[in-house]
C-alpha cells in the first residue's frame, strides 16, 4: 500500500475542488440582495382570492421593510399575510397561490404569472430605474378610468391627469384617471402605488413612475380571469363597490319636452 504524505493529500483535494468548480453546471449561485433603483428591497407575494395575487416591492431601511402608504383607494390597507417574502434571490422561485403560479427571477427582476394550465397570464419586468414593463398581447386593452381615447388604449400615452383639461373634452368629457387596466386576453392589473404614467405605444406596456426616487414602494394586483363579470368583481373586492346617494338627496327632478310658455293662448 502506498502511503500519501500530507502535502500529497492537500494537493489532491485542491485539484478536485478546482475541477468541480470548472465543470459545466456545477457552479452554485450565491444569493445576492435584490435591488431596485439602487435600493435594497423586499419582495412579497400574497393571494387575495383564487383569481387575484398581490405583488409588493418595498425598500428596506435599517433592514426593515417600509410601510405602503394608505391613500384610501383600497378597501383595506392590510390584506392576508404574504405567502412568501424574499430579500435575496439565487435562483428562480416558484410560489403557488390559489389557481395561479408565480415565478420570480432576477437580472432583470421578473414576475411571471401562470394559470393552472401553465399558460402565462401576465409577465412583469422591473428595471433598475423602477420602470415596470408588462405584456399587452394582441387584443384590445381597456380601463384607465373615465375619459381618454375610446376604447382600446393601445397606441397611446396616458399622463393620468384628472379634470376638465383632459383628452378631447368636447367629445370625450372630463378625465378621471384610474391605474386600472383590463387586457382582453384574460388579465387585469391595478397599480395602487406608486403614481406614474402609462405608455402603451410599444409591443410591451410601460408604467413609468414620476422618478426613480418615487418608484418605491410598488403595490400591484394582478387578476387572471376571462369573464368580464369576474374581472369587475375582483376590482370591487379591492376598491369597494360604488355607493348610490340616498333618494332624498337628489331633490326635485322634472323632465320636459319643450321650453314653450305654459300660458294658454288668449286666442
Amino acid at each position: 500500500m502506498t502511503r500519501l504524505s500530507r502535502r500529497d493529500l492537500l494537493g489532491m483535494i485542491a485539484t478536485a475542488g478546482a475541477a468541480a468548480l470548472s465543470a459545466p453546471g456545477r457552479v452554485s449561485a450565491q444569493a445576492a440582495p435584490i435591488t431596485v433603483a439602487n435600493r435594497p428591497v423586499e419582495i412579497a407575494v400574497a393571494s387575495i382570492s383564487p383569481y387575484t395575487v398581490r405583488i409588493t416591492v418595498v425598500p428596506l431601511e435599517n433592514s426593515r421593510s417600509t410601510a405602503i402608504p394608505d391613500d384610501g383607494s383600497l378597501v383595506q390597507a392590510a390584506w392576508v399575510s404574504p405567502r412568501a417574502r424574499f430579500r435575496t434571490l439565487s435562483r428562480t422561485e416558484i410560489i403557488r397561490l390559489g389557481n395561479l403560479v408565480i415565478r420570480i427571477a432576477r437580472d432583470p427582476l421578473t414576475f411571471s404569472i401562470q394559470d393552472r394550465k401553465g399558460d402565462v397570464v401576465q409577465k412583469l419586468r422591473i428595471d433598475q430605474t423602477g420602470v415596470l414593463n408588462f405584456q399587452i398581447a394582441d387584443g384590445p386593452v381597456l380601463g384607465l378610468g373615465e375619459g381618454g381615447p375610446q376604447f382600446d388604449r393601445r397606441g397611446n400615452k396616458d399622463q393620468m391627469r384628472n379634470g376638465q383639461g383632459g383628452y378631447r373634452l368636447r367629445t370625450h368629457g372630463g378625465r378621471a384617471a384610474i391605474p386600472w387596466l383590463i387586457g382582453t386576453q384574460g388579465w387585469a392589473m391595478f397599480i395602487h402605488q406608486p403614481f406614474g404614467t402609462f405608455d402603451l405605444t410599444g409591443s410591451e406596456g410601460r408604467f413609468n413612475p414620476v422618478s426613480s426616487a418615487t418608484a418605491l414602494p410598488l403595490n400591484v394586483f394582478i387578476i387572471a380571469a376571462r369573464d368580464p363579470a369576474q374581472v369587475m368583481a375582483e376590482y370591487a373586492l379591492l376598491t369597494g363597490r360604488p355607493e348610490m346617494p340616498p333618494l332624498w338627496s337628489l331633490g326635485y327632478l322634472q323632465s320636459h319636452r319643450t321650453l314653450a310658455s305654459p300660458r294658454k293662448s288668449d286666442g
